[in-house]
């Protein structure tokens, strides 16, 4: 997933595609923006203040603020709390996090990512994503998947199951069923990847088919629509079996992506509605339930089927001109 950088930033804003020029925030000098999530959404928002209103008291938290952009916008005066936000109070435009940190704000991006849905698949929960590691954010990347699938032997299968959209990168299942296959391939014979995806569409498929019919031996990666009995219903972490429409499956390695939903942070301050996703005004991303809460990224309800870093990218552009117009 690309990152949006401030190159891209204002390669949009030259374009003139983020809308007219647009005044600072209407609100003392010094204005005081937060953004709670430093992924690909967090820092394409940061980039967009830094360039439309530099003298902006900006702050970004984010646990895994990590990476070369954070360090570049911490090196540009702007503060990176490596905390997890807990609460935000709307009304008196308050944030605290883990480690006692209060963070007042006139203005605030919202961009936490995805939560996991633990209601959709019957016995899923702690004991089963250790079972079936997912690895499908940043901050659950791996839990043992690596090690796992290095444990694949010749002749073994592995499963991928495909939640119902909308999820994150709605293209990373058939990427992650070609790495998979590529990696086991390239040290055995012979494996299988099955996918069984509750989708009856999945994008890139159709694309990348005719490229795994030229690279993999024959039946390698097999994708079972849903409508072909694809989804998965319930799975059972003491056996390592799961179940759905086509039966009851068991593997060498089962990744099983969970069903998605907005961020628990999202749902327990009330941004959520009963969809587990946030509502916001389609064209300005504000909060349905909180205007100065721009919800941009994976979590929002504006582009179900577009969850990628790119959709963030291009929100947090459109939704840093709304707030600097308010």
């Amino acid at each position: 997933m690309a990152m949006v950088t401030r190159r891209t930033v204002l390669g949009v804003l030259a374009t003139g595609a983020a809308g007219a020029a647009v005044p600072l925030l209407s609100r003392p000098s010094q204005a005081r923006l937060a953004i709670v999530g430093g992924g690909a959404g967090g820092l394409a928002a940061a980039e967009a203040v830094r360039v439309l209103a530099p003298e902006t008291r900006l702050t970004i938290i984010e646990t895994l603020a990590d990476g070369a952009a954070h360090r570049r916008l911490a090196a540009d005066g702007v503060t990176i709390l490596t905390e997890a936000a807990t609460d935000i109070d709307p009304v008196v435009r308050r944030i605290r996090t883990t480690a006692g940190t209060v963070i007042e704000y006139d203005a605030l991006v919202f961009a936490p990512g995805i939560g996991f849905r633990t209601d959709v698949v019957a016995g899923y929960g702690a004991d089963a994503e250790a079972a079936f590691p997912h690895a499908w954010t940043r901050h659950n990347r791996d839990r043992g998947l690596g090690k796992r699938l290095d444990a694949v032997p010749d002749g073994g299968t592995v499963i991928i199951s495909v939640p119902e959209a909308p999820f994150s990168f709605p293209a990373g299942p058939v990427l992650r069923a070609e790495n998979v296959a590529a990696h086991l391939l390239a040290r055995r014979r012979r494996i299988k990847v099955l996918v069984l995806d509750a989708n009856d569409t999945a994008p890139l498929l159709s694309e990348r088919r005719p490229l795994w019919a030229a690279r993999f031996p024959a039946g390698s990666i097999e994708w079972v629509p849903g409508h072909q009995g694809g989804r998965v219903t319930a799975v059972d972490a003491a056996t390592g079996a799961i179940s759905g429409d086509a039966g009851r499956f068991r593997a060498d390695l089962i990744n099983l992506i969970p069903p998605q939903r907005a961020h628990d942070l999202a749902l327990s301050v009330g941004l959520a509605d009963t969809s587990g996703w946030c509502p916001v005004d389609a064209a300005t991303l504000a909060s349905a339930t909180a205007p100065d809460i721009a919800v941009i990224g994976d979590a929002n309800a504006a582009a179900p089927s577009a969850k990628t870093a790119e959709t963030a990218g291009a929100q947090a552009i459109r939704a840093v001109r709304a707030l600097l117009a308010a």
